[in-house]
């Protein structure tokens, strides 16, 4: 009966929760030869395993005392594997007891049982099989037994797979197993329970009303199953009870999970491990070598050893080896394990010396504000303040000066306005900052490039250089001046006063060398980086970005390291580079976000944002250039023009010239604002490039206010000019900048606008020979910096001037796909694409308003009258249902008198007639029929773009599930074909919201069938693609998260999922809804 008892597994309680994460890794078993599940007492560890075993192949066996004779251990595994290995019990006997030597020999036998029964398993296996040693902390390193398992791990046949469960660490070592891949290792930080497990688990035991607890007993618990599942019980046997009390209760002093703690797991711990545990909880977190200078020997491999096992110890974060106590350890600990109040603060201080003698800033910090040592506090914000928030801890900072007595705070002034200022909060840093610089005319150089910054963050330039002229530069604090000294600079770059600004940054870099300071190098050789640029010294621009980053990771100034990496990428980005800029910038963003930046995660969300565009990915660019704009709205930043100019870029891209347009004016109007010539420049090209065929008087003003400032010979001004000559027909003029954009780019290294350079003059040469000659030297430069836009827009024009009608339909399909609207392929406007038998007439609605007449656009002078146009509007948007007289009349002229304006409809009526068939080829009533007092259109002669969508939406759609591949095709096709909203150029007409709803709801049900069939066909860049613009449709369609969130999972980009994932949450949580929980990958069977 005990062996019996022995090969089965435990019970699974009724009130077992499923955990499909959990799950999820113990599918990995099938996966590897040894898997290892670690964790102390009461972690579930057992009955985790027996859920996962039920209906799969696995052979139970519970390891005890008696298995320490390595033949009763084979003996009882082979009972165990019988049922699923026939056969296997003849190895019990071939070694059958008999007199036996020393351990020596022992194990040299156990290794010959293992080595057996790996034979007859390699035989005798017919499919995978796990075999599960339960309470394996029984087996004693170095015992034979323990060499009979570690044997059968390195023997065993493929199919066979060992799990070890335990409270301890493997008998053998497994350091090779890892290092070769060939080990799962579960801990437990795996095992603890989540929230929402223990929402599962609390509703079960407790009741519906227990999930509202959930939050709370896993904040009390930590996870550990044990004491859950005994709160859940105290809560629900004192189901009338204050849940807050019931827990107080279960976690103090004679509460149940208070007395567990002490009374079975920490007095179980040897005395050195309970000292250790004393001193870990006066502080808020511990490392090996920190303990070990407070005098606890072999503090390292303790602290780990816990930290596996999951007993009051939380698993570090990263590769630092930091440890914490979990919050139900710590007030056990510290109640059962007192230190007195002196020693408390004793130990503190000495925590604290250590931490800032190594650069451990923020934990020297907490450790001394944990010490109650008001002036030892206020000492190290005054002398290290400005380098903890550089390093990042900003937050803290703000804690510990608030913390102060309020007449040590007035010291700590300019401190709290820089932490603010790193958490974006602008009003109250400014004041902080003012208040420290009252009723004085010249400021303390630190204070005053800090007022300086807060204004030229905010794009106030011109407040920015009053702060900075008034800074002291003949103050001892020579760090500070190089600072002041940089940022004046860099405010100097801004308005393009390059000449002061050169100096002013030189002086910086002198100031700071002669001081010997890493951050304020790194604030002179980013400035310097930037002049450099301007100045088309590339060269230069390297070598001082890579001095700067080199100086700030000396000194963990995040900040500078944010801006160097911004800067960099940036650069990536204009040489061509957008995989290496990328990189950069992921580095950047993450840093941001992490220190909280806000103001300098704009710019890195932008940049990434040009990264994603030139690698051909819109959406992505699209998301972050909205991300960063949204920030820019919310902290009140002019820098806004940046993202603004980019969604413009895209918008271009689409075809979209309405929004683009849009995009493009609010992002001038806020650079001109601001005084930032650097942002006004690509507002203005794009502007100029969007409007250069359809509205040239504009498109000439823009780059004339180009051409006349300081960056008139930049590439991006001469590049707009170009095109804007191009669509004027002045062919060679546009060749002549074009030439010119050509030079500056190759200085500056900027291939993407040498490649559009090349592109422009191949377009303006005056023999097709010519232009193909140069299409194919333009191509070669776009492909050869994997812009996959820039390299099928040459190709196509390319094949459209050869009449390789193949390859042009290859071409426009593969931009479509995109997202590229291929109708605009040429930068400058429509590129001449042959239609095949071109409807008679064609009228857009999706995107800008445009009427065709066998294929060639009406022009906007053909109309002659704004009421024809808004006439035909009219009748697309009633979709062919004749509109009574009256309501026309209405809709074009409300609130005047019905007598005059009926004639008016008639000379509307007649004006439409004479745009859409102006020989008069055919009957009047062709295409505009009239009857009974309405007027209608004839859908059967006129083809519009949204009823043809619309159609080809609902037939993929409908076919979704007979033919899923036919549906995707047509569905993929109707999505290229939506260039925008119906009407998007009238968006607040009553007449248009019909029309406009149905066709947005059409495209979304498009694009999530699409982001479904793609994430379901392992398309994965297509399914994220496609879920990035649902959530351009709407930010708060929780599907599209999930989907995205599930389709990064399934990717293995682990990473990008925990990043939309968070952005779902607060966007859930703002809306007051609670979120789903993390998607998870589907469990595999083995």
């Amino acid at each position: 009966m005990r062996r019996t008892r022995k090969v089965l597994p435990p019970a699974v309680p009724e009130t077992f929760v499923e955990r499909p994460e959990v799950l999820a890794r113990l599918s990995e078993i099938w996966a590897r030869p040894l898997t290892t599940v670690v964790a102390g007492p009461g972690f579930g560890k057992s009955t985790v395993l027996a859920a996962w075993a039920r209906g799969d192949h696995v052979a139970w066996y519970a390891v005890d005392a008696d298995d320490s004779a390595p033949a009763r251990l084979l003996a009882g595994v082979a009972h165990a594997l019988a049922p699923l290995m026939p056969g296997v019990e003849s190895v019990v006997a071939d070694v059958r007891p008999r007199p036996h030597g020393p351990d020596a020999e022992d194990a040299e036998r156990a290794a010959s049982f293992a080595s057996r029964l790996a034979e007859v398993a390699q035989e005798r296996l017919r499919r995978p099989t796990a075999l599960v040693l339960d309470d394996a902390q029984g087996l004693r390193p170095g015992s034979p037994s323990a060499r009979l398992v570690e044997e059968l791990c390195r023997q065993a046949p493929p199919g066979l797979h060992i799990v070890l469960s335990s409270r301890d660490e493997p008998p053998f070592l497994v350091s090779r197993m890892r290092g070769q891949g060939l080990l799962v290792e579960i801990g437990a930080d795996a095992l603890a329970l989540r929230v929402d497990d223990t929402r599962a688990l609390l509703t079960q035991v407790v009741g519906p009303e227990g999930a509202a607890l959930a939050e709370a007993v896993r904040k009390v618990t930590g996870g550990w199953a044990a004491a859950v599942r005994m709160a859940a019980e105290a809560l629900a046997a004192e189901g009338t009870g204050d849940p807050g009390d019931i827990l107080a209760r279960l976690s103090r002093p004679g509460g149940v999970l208070f007395a567990y703690l002490v009374d079975e797991v920490l007095a179980a711990c040897p005395p050195r491990v309970r000292r250790l545990l004393s001193h870990a909880a006066a502080l808020d977190r511990v490392t090996g070598p920190l303990c070990e200078e407070l005098g606890l020997a072999h503090a390292s491999e303790d602290l780990a050893a816990l930290a596996r096992r999951g007993m009051f110890i939380e698993p570090p974060v990263g590769a630092d080896d930091w440890y914490a106590l979990t919050g139900l350890a710590r007030e056990a600990i510290t109640a059962a394990l007192p230190l007195s109040r002196p020693r408390r603060r004793d130990l503190r201080r000495r925590a604290a010396a250590w931490c800032l003698a190594r650069g451990h800033l923020e934990d020297g910090l907490r450790a001394l504000r944990a010490a109650d040592d008001p002036a030892a506090l206020r000492t190290l914000l005054v002398e290290r303040g400005p380098d903890l928030i550089a390093a990042g801890a900003a937050s803290s900072v703000l804690q510990a000066v608030r913390g102060l007595p309020r007449d040590a705070r007035r010291a700590v002034d300019e401190l709290e306005g820089e932490a603010l200022l790193v958490r974006g909060e602008w009003d109250t840093a400014l004041a902080c900052l003012e208040r420290a610089a009252t009723e004085v005319e010249t400021l303390p150089p630190g204070l005053a490039w800090r007022i300086g910054l807060v204004h030229y963050l905010r794009g106030r330039t011109d407040a920015a250089l009053v702060a900075f002229d008034r800074g002291r530069l003949d103050s001892p604090d020579r760090v500070a001046v190089a600072h002041l000294l940089a940022w004046h600079a860099t405010a100097r770059w801004r308005i393009s006063d390059l000449a002061v600004g050169r100096h002013l940054a030189d002086r910086a870099l002198q100031v700071a060398a002669a001081a010997g300071d890493d951050s304020a190098m790194a604030s002179a050789h980013t400035v310097l980086a930037m002049l450099a640029s301007t100045e088309d010294d590339m060269a230069a621009c390297d070598a001082h970005n890579w001095a700067g980053l080199a100086a700030a990771e000396r000194v963990s100034d995040t900040l500078a390291v944010v801006r160097l990496l911004g800067n960099m990428g940036s650069h990536a980005n204009d040489e061509g580079r957008h995989s290496d800029g990328l990189e950069l910038l992921e580095r950047a963003v993450r840093l941001a976000d992490i220190s909280g930046y806000s103001a300098f995660r704009v710019v890195a969300l932008n940049n990434r944002g040009d990264a994603f565009r030139g690698l051909g990915r819109l959406e992505e660019a699209v998301a972050d250039y909205a991300a960063s704009w949204q920030i820019c709205a919310q902290l009140g930043l002019r820098k806004a023009c940046y993202p603004l100019s980019g969604l413009g870029e895209v918008h271009r891209l689409r075809g979209d010239d309405t929004l683009a347009r849009s995009s493009f004016e609010e992002a001038a109007a806020l650079a001109r604002e601001a005084g930032d010539l650097h942002g006004l420049v690509p507002a203005l090209a794009g502007l100029a490039r969007t409007l250069a065929r359809s509205d040239p008087r504009t498109a000439r003003a823009a780059v004339q206010e180009l051409t006349g400032g300081a960056a008139g010979q930049a590439p991006p001004s001469l590049l707009a000019a170009g095109w804007v000559a191009l669509a004027d027909g002045d062919a060679a003029g546009a060749a002549r900048l074009a030439d010119s954009a050509a030079a500056s780019a190759r200085r500056r290294r900027a291939r993407v606008q040498l490649a559009e350079a090349l592109e422009l003059n191949a377009l303006a040469a005056p023999l097709p020979d010519v232009t193909l000659a140069r299409l194919h030297d333009a191509e070669a430069v776009w492909r050869d910096i994997g812009d996959p836009v820039g390299t099928l827009r040459t190709q196509l024009a390319a094949a459209t001037l050869r009449g390789a009608h193949d390859a042009a339909h290859d071409a426009r399909h593969r931009l479509r796909a995109l997202g590229v609207d291929a109708g605009m392929v040429a930068a400058a406007g429509p590129a001449p694409v042959a239609a095949a038998t071109p409807a008679a007439v064609e009228v857009r609605v999706l995107g800008p308003f445009q009427v065709r007449r066998q294929g060639e656009v009406v022009p906007l002078a053909a109309w002659r009258s704004r009421k024809a146009r808004d006439l035909l509007r009219i009748l697309v948007a009633k979709r062919g249902r004749p509109v009574p007289r009256d309501e026309l009349i209405e809709a074009l002229w409300p609130e005047e008198d019905p007598e005059r304006t009926g004639q008016r409809l008639s000379v509307a009526l007649s004006t439409l007639r004479r745009v859409l068939d102006p020989d008069r080829r055919s009957d009047a009533d062709r295409f505009v029929r009239t009857a009974d007092q309405a007027v209608s259109l004839d859908l059967a002669q006129v083809v519009v773009d949204a009823e043809r969508f619309l159609v080809d939406v609902t037939a993929g759609l409908v076919a979704i599930d007979s033919d899923r591949a036919a549906a995707a095709r047509l569905l993929a096709a109707a999505d290229r074909a939506y260039a925008g909203d119906a009407f998007e150029d009238s968006p607040y007409e009553p007449w248009a919201g019909p029309l406009r709803d149905e066709v947005r709801a059409a495209h979304i049900a498009l694009l999530r069938c699409l982001a479904i069939e793609a994430s379901q066909t392992d398309r994965i860049d297509a399914a994220t693609r496609y879920c990035l613009r649902l959530l351009e449709r709407d930010r708060y369609d929780e599907d599209a998260h999930l989907l995205l969130v599930a389709t990064h999972v399934a990717a293995g980009r682990h990473g990008e999922a925990r990043r939309h994932y968070q952005q779902y949450h607060e966007l859930m949580t703002d809306l007051g809804v609670e979120p789903a929980a993390f998607p998870r990958p589907a469990l595999r069977s083995a």
